[in-house]
């Protein structure tokens, strides 16, 4: 539990206000009290840092010298939410746990004309600096700056990409993999061994890549989800796939220095997933492939067989009930993406039992170039003209009823499916299609109780069921993957 945990206590036993508990019907110290050590209990202190950004900067009048205790506005254009910061003796604010989106930077100062920074866009595990020079005149006046700001980050040392949503969807990506992107980033390999190289534990769908970050291992990469971890323990691969359209950014960082991303050597990939805004949004897709509208193999002739549907919709905005107005305030944001894939596969092929030979009669075995006979093992004996050799009588015309054990023939009558046309000296075999549904889906509430609290919740779910041959007709091979996380983030600022 860090300082701002026992900063937040100490404020709650001492019946102080400044977090808006009361405001917000925590009338009772104790009600309080038990839902600030939940809070603390279960929600990682690590993990609104991960999956957010930095801004910070320096505020200065026109001769070069610092500006103290002037009132700095962050504002979200998306969803109206806003938080201040008041620059201290060195003319410095900063702003911590900043969700990416669009914002835009306002300062005030008595004295000074109010300066704005519009259309400044925040991008996931960013530490961006933005200075401003106020002009001395009135509050009154004001200056905008329209243009897209760049934002330096001089806070850190950190290389990364950030990819964001425009290239996320409108990329083609085989299955709808969002790994697949990882390979734009420098220095990333898309090197997938050993294990890796089928996915290992994730079993996803379509292409993908589980890369070698700086040289270092394909096991040595660390995946977090809103800041939450999402990576298998074993293989290091993703541990629940976000659905493509719910990514609103993601960041590869090569260079993982960083106190909070220790653990691993190569690569940490940190994937921030949509909220809602004062906007109703949604989409929906379908992504359909078959044999009739693939290209034919050109040394077969033919289109290999297949039938694959991947199909969903995703919606968000301000929650809106009849006694509750949630603009500014609350959104909210869900989707849902199915899968569904029948393939052939290699087919098994076996041999089993026909009626004949279940009821004991192998004559057949006579036939042909090469006839087999067999033998009663009953009847082996010591063979007298070869002393140490042994010797055992034929079954007239290969007729082994004698010996058979009715209750072994009944078994076999019942597990064994009954025999097909030879084909390849097969006459067994099981050509069915493997069948690969997958269900996923998200759902995210965020809710602002003022510029100072903040907290939002998602639960993802992703369950994949592969159906196959058993090995013979009648027996079926079934596989599960499935994942699910939780996260809730409360954010406070003192």
């Amino acid at each position: 539990m860090d300082n701002r945990a026992f900063r937040l206590l100490a404020q709650i036993r001492a019946r102080q206000d400044s977090c808006g508990w009361r405001e917000h019907g925590f009338r009772r110290p104790t009600a309080a009290l038990c839902v600030a050590l939940l809070l603390m209990l279960v929600i990682p202190n690590r993990a609104s840092a991960q999956a957010t950004a930095t801004l910070n900067g320096v505020v200065r009048d026109s001769s070069g010298a610092v500006i103290s205790k002037a009132t700095v506005t962050l504002h979200n254009e998306e969803t109206g939410t806003q938080r201040e910061s008041l620059t201290n003796e060195s003319g410095l604010y900063v702003f911590i746990s900043v969700q990416p989106g669009e914002y835009s930077l306002t300062v005030r100062k008595a004295g000074f004309t109010t300066a704005t920074q519009a259309r400044l866009h925040v991008l996931v595990n960013q530490a961006g600096t933005q200075d401003f020079t106020l002009a001395i005149g009135s509050l009154q006046q004001s200056v905008t700056v329209e243009a897209s700001a760049v934002t330096l980050e001089t806070a850190n040392a950190t290389l990364g990409t950030v990819v964001e949503s425009k290239a996320v969807t409108d990329l083609p990506l085989n299955g709808r993999n969002f790994t697949q992107l990882l390979a734009l980033t420098p220095g990333v390999s898309p090197v997938s061994v050993a294990q890796n190289s089928g996915g290992a534990q994730a079993a996803p769908v379509g292409s993908f890549v589980f890369p070698a970050v700086s040289g270092q291992s394909n096991r040595s990469n660390y995946f977090l989800l809103d800041g939450i971890d999402d990576t298998d323990q074993v293989f290091t691969t993703y541990a629940v796939a976000p659905i493509l359209d719910d990514i609103q950014e993601f960041k590869v960082q090569s260079h993982s220095d960083e106190a909070q991303f220790g653990g691993v050597l190569g690569g940490i990939v940190n994937v921030v997933s949509k909220s809602g805004t004062n906007q109703f949004h949604g989409t929906a897709w379908e992504f359909f492939r078959n044999t009739v509208l693939d290209a034919k193999n050109p040394l077969e002739g033919v289109a290999s067989k297949l039938e694959q549907n991947q199909f969903g919709a995703n919606f968000g905005g301000p929650v809106i009930l009849p006694f509750y107005n949630g603009r500014n305030k609350t959104f909210f944001f869900g989707s849902y993406e199915g899968f569904r894939r029948a393939q052939p596969s290699a087919g098994a092929f076996y041999n089993v039992p026909t009626p004949a030979e279940l009821s004991g009669d192998f004559s057949a075995l006579l036939q042909g170039s090469n006839p087999v006979q067999l033998y009663n093992p009953f009847t082996t004996r010591p063979d007298p003209a070869n002393p140490g050799s042994f010797i055992r009588d034929p079954f007239p015309n290969n007729d082994i009823s004698s010996v058979l054990n009715p209750g072994a023939v009944s078994l076999a009558q019942a597990v064994f499916p009954a025999p097909q046309p030879v084909v390849n000296g097969f006459n067994g075999y099981d050509l069915r299609s493997n069948l690969t549904p997958q269900n996923q889906y998200s759902f995210r509430v965020d809710h602002n109780f003022n510029p100072s609290n903040s907290v939002f919740f998602r639960y993802t779910s992703s369950d994949q069921t592969r159906v196959g041959t058993g090995g013979i007709v009648g027996e079926t091979a079934t596989g599960e993957t499935f994942g699910k996380q939780y996260v809730l983030s409360y954010y406070h600022q003192f």
